[in-house]
This record gives C-alpha cells, sequence and structure tokens, in this order.
C-alpha cells in the first residue's frame, strides 16, 4: 500500500477503511502526557522548550515531538473565556468554572472530582438562578478560525477540534 498522509491516514481509519499504517494520537484532552512524564520524554528526545500546561497538568505537546513521533492529528484547541483564571485551593486542589471541586491524589496522575458537588441538592430554581459558565465568551473561540485555516492549507495533518473541559 503506498504512503499515505496523516489526513488520509485518519480519514481511512475513520471511514472504517485499510490505511497505512495505524494513525497516531498524541495531544488531546484525553490523550496528552501529563507534566511528569512529558518532562522526562523531553529530556529522552533531546528537546529543550518550555511546557506549556492547557488544562491542570495537561501539556501542549511540542511540534518537534509530535513530528518525530509521526503523530498524525493536530488539535484546534477551544479556549477559555477571557480574564478566566482557575480558583487554586491547593496544590492539588483547585475549583473549575463551573464550581466542581477537583482534587488530584498524592502520587496520582489523575483529578477526581470531590464534594461538595454544586448542584448535587439542585431544584429547577437553583439551575435556573446557577451562574453558569458563558458559552459565547469570546476568549473561548479567539483565534481557532485562522489556526484552522492556516493548519488545513499549510499541512496535511488530520485536525480535531478540542475541548478538555476547561475549567
Amino acid at each position: 500500500m503506498a504512503s499515505m498522509t496523516p489526513r488520509e491516514r485518519v480519514r481511512a481509519a475513520l471511514n472504517h477503511q485499510e490505511s497505512d499504517r495505524v494513525p497516531l494520537d498524541m495531544g488531546s484532552g484525553n490523550s496528552t502526557p501529563q507534566v511528569k512524564f512529558y518532562n522526562e520524554l523531553k529530556k529522552l528526545m533531546g528537546v529543550v522548550s518550555p511546557t506549556l500546561v492547557f488544562y491542570r497538568t495537561h501539556v501542549e505537546v511540542d511540534e518537534d515531538i509530535l513530528k518525530r513521533l509521526n503523530i498524525d492529528i493536530r488539535y484546534i484547541r477551544i479556549g477559555s473565556p477571557f480574564g478566566y483564571r482557575p480558583r487554586w485551593v491547593a496544590e492539588n486542589k483547585w475549583i473549575d468554572e463551573y464550581g466542581v471541586n477537583w482534587e488530584k491524589p498524592e502520587g496520582s496522575f489523575y483529578w477526581d472530582p470531590r464534594p461538595p458537588y454544586p448542584l448535587a441538592e439542585a431544584d429547577l430554581e437553583d439551575l435556573e438562578t446557577y451562574p453558569w459558565p458563558d458559552p459565547d465568551d469570546p476568549g473561548r473561540t479567539a483565534g481557532l478560525t485562522e489556526k484552522a485555516k492556516y493548519l488545513y492549507e499549510n499541512t496535511d495533518y488530520a485536525l480535531f477540534i478540542d475541548n478538555p473541559f476547561l475549567g
């Protein structure tokens, strides 16, 4: 089978067709490495660059690493509202924009929701008066059109939108 571009490879896989190899993904809210692992990977690969975090301890994978590992997908990531900052309670505890408490147990790579849950005892009136985040805040989409257009026109990567439930 002839070699495929990343976009062709991913499209074939999504259409349940044979591709030249399994498409590779690294970098979504669900497939990105955590800071500790990522920094070790950078050392092993000799990559010297700042570690950029886009959500809690999820990293924005360096383009050099994506290329060297032949990753087929690039992400167009939905942003946080302009001016939003997570409310950190401690190094391993924070409250997201929905009011949900999150905690990362010692030694874990994962964050768990913790009580009190803001709407656990809610009734209809509580839902109507709750200070919901603004889904239309322009910070969520700032620069996405330009990034998507650039990547589509100037690369052959498959492009995926990613919303890692920013908080």
